[in-house]
Formats: C-alpha cells, sequence, structure tokens
C-alpha cells in the first residue's frame, strides 16, 4: 500500500499511526514515502513509554537505536490490560 501511495499521490494519499510508538526519525522518512506518525497519547502509548528502554552508548546522542523493553513478561500483562481499555 505504501508503494501505491508514493506511485500514485495524486490519486489518494496514506496517513498510518504507529500506536505506541514515536514519531520516525528524518533517516526513516526520507524519500516520498508515507511518513509514520507517532502515537501522541494513548493507553498504549503509556504502557510503550512506561516499559521501553535504549542501550546507553558513550558519544554524541549518548544512545543507540538498540531499544528493549525492560520487563517483557509484565510489558505483555499490560498491553493487553491497555488493548482491552482502548477496545471499550
Amino acid at each position: 500500500i505504501a508503494s501505491m501511495a508514493a506511485l500514485l499521490e495524486e490519486e489518494f494519499s496514506l496517513d498510518v499511526v504507529w500506536r505506541g510508538a514515536r514519531d520516525y526519525c528524518g533517516y526513516h522518512s526520507s524519500g516520498n514515502w508515507p511518513v509514520v506518525m507517532g502515537d501522541g497519547k494513548s493507553a498504549v502509548r503509556e504502557v510503550y513509554d512506561r516499559f521501553h528502554t535504549k542501550q546507553e552508548l558513550p558519544g554524541l546522542t549518548g544512545h543507540s537505536h538498540r531499544d528493549s523493553l525492560k520487563t517483557p513478561r509484565l510489558f505483555e500483562e499490560a498491553f493487553r490490560a491497555a488493548l482491552l481499555h482502548e477496545g471499550k
């Protein structure tokens, strides 16, 4: 679908929101591909923020693109509860 949106941009537009995620950085949203917009506020996003961590590295930015979950089992429980909450 993203390819169709890029090739047929005058016929339709594609907006994508990835629930629970932040806005993509410029590296991931270059070119004419639809830009994935971050989830500003939702139950899923709150769970993501609580359990998400980045590996710290020395250097200019101090962090890497190595993302992980602090406690995957607890994340799963909280994520399922958030999905049920948003479905109401």
